[in-house]
């Protein structure tokens, strides 16, 4: 039953000549074009309208799928089925909305869309990377305007591995976390595979296995509780295993070195791989993180995926892979189908920035930064009823509200309900106090309702 409407009665008031899909989907369609189906109305489920009209499921499904061909409505995985338009209701020549594949139905239509944080990018070394791309331009342009190896610019590749403790033939060089983790996802998950990530937990992960079609369950963190995981990987027998454990965005936590050793022990005897998303682990700011699981990984179980977005600027896209060797080519042939060899100039210049220094010294002023940040930010919670675990390091608080949270992001304040796999109502805020300075005060007023 819709408010003020039946869909029985303008279902009886249809032609009986019609196929009874036709007719069920002809009623609803012109309600909407009478403009009784207002758009954004949400329709009953299949399985009600169904009994309401005395038809099999098959049938009710065969009249939405008409109607979603015709862009009347747009069917949502885990939400429901809404009027999106009509006939003659739009001056769009193309009903579009039609012909969305159901995978990228569920990323567009979720509300956890990907929620950005951001580096404090006023302290980037905007001169000195200008200075880098000066001279690869003046040593060899043709070089430097010559695209690099699809696993990426060879000297770059050497100092990642430098920089993250591993060989050059273990990296893959990538244009950011997010192409990361779809090549992983490409090359690991069938559809209907089941894929174990934090909740809440990294909306960007989420999206990157959805689009493989995978079901993704979730692990409550920072609990990171193993015998939860390891009944998780039990029952659901996942094809991989996602966790951010240093500085974990949304909550800013890190896991303890035990819990860490536990995962690779349950992930290694249940032979599951570990996807470990080390994008914040350089932030920290009074003692270094614990080693990566990789670091930690005897088994060649992990595969670890890195950013430079995140510790340079946004505006510079570019990140890694590193797994074992024997899939490394696996992946290389599937980024060269997808996006071929990249940026070489970005790659060529952040390699230089890795090899003299300047990345280092960036990030020593970048902890800084960020810790000054934090502590203008925590000072300004004093007297308030809003409470928080203080993070050691990275980008991200997680804040409890007294009250409920709106669904709408402010400047640098997200509601904690995006960061969940499923729809999960949730009194938390993720401030992203690292670029924000003193800016989040109203976004985090008009959170709380």
């Amino acid at each position: 039953m819709l408010p003020g409407m039946n869909i029985s009665d303008l279902y009886q008031t249809t032609s009986p000549d019609l196929p009874t899909y036709k007719r069920i989907s002809y009623s609803i369609e012109q309600a909407v074009a009478r403009g009784e189906l207002p758009i954004g109305t949400r329709l009953p489920s299949e399985r009600i309208l169904a009994r309401q009209l005395g038809k099999s499921r098959t049938t009710v499904v065969a009249a939405y799928d008409d109607l979603q061909m015709k862009g009347i409505i747009q069917r949502y995985v885990g939400r429901g089925s809404f009027i999106a338009g009509g006939i003659g209701a739009s001056d769009a020549p193309f009903a579009w909305s039609g012909k969305v594949a159901r995978s990228a139905m569920t990323m567009t239509s979720s509300a956890n869309v990907l929620e950005l944080g951001v580096p404090a990018v006023d302290v980037f070394p905007h001169d000195k990377l200008g200075f880098a791309i000066d001279e690869i331009l003046r040593r060899s342009r043709r070089a430097a305007l010559t695209p690099p190896p699809v696993e990426g610019e060879g000297r770059l590749r050497e100092a990642i591995a430098d920089y993250a403790n591993c060989e050059p033939d273990e990296v893959l060089v990538t244009s950011g976390v997010q192409q990361s983790l779809d090549l992983i996802g490409r090359y690991l998950i069938d559809p209907k595979d089941a894929v174990i990530v934090e909740q809440p937990g990294h909306t960007g992960a989420f999206h990157a296995f959805r689009s493989s079609r995978a079901q993704v369950i979730g692990w409550n963190a920072p609990a990171w509780n193993i015998s939860e995981l390891q009944h998780l990987i039990v029952r659901h027998r996942p094809k991989l295993i996602y966790t951010n454990p240093t500085f974990h965005n949304p909550t800013g936590a890190t896991m303890s070195i035990d819990a860490r050793r536990e995962l690779l022990a349950t992930a290694t005897v249940l032979a599951v791989p570990v996807v470990e998303d080390d994008t914040y682990s350089q932030l920290h700011w009074n003692r270094q993180a614990p080693p990566s699981l990789r670091e930690l990984d005897h088994n060649g179980i992990v595969i670890r995926v890195g950013s430079f977005s995140m510790i340079l600027t946004p505006g510079i896209r570019l990140g890694y892979v590193i797994a074992p060797r024997q899939i490394m080519r696996d992946l290389a042939v599937l980024k060269k189908a997808s996006s071929g060899s990249g940026d070489a100039i970005t790659q060529r210049a952040v390699g230089e920035m890795l090899r003299n220094g300047v990345v280092e010294d960036h990030l020593a002023v970048l902890r800084r930064e960020h810790k000054q940040h934090y502590d203008a930010f925590a000072r300004s919670l004093n007297g308030t009823a809003i409470r928080h675990t203080p993070p050691a390091g990275g980008m991200y608080a997680w804040l409890k509200l007294p009250g409920e949270v709106t669904q709408t992001a402010q400047r640098g304040v997200t509601p904690g309900a995006r960061f969940y796999p499923a729809p999960t109502p949730s009194s938390h805020v993720r401030v992203c106090f690292a670029a924000l300075g003193g800016h989040y005060e109203n976004g985090l007023k008009t959170a709380a309702a």
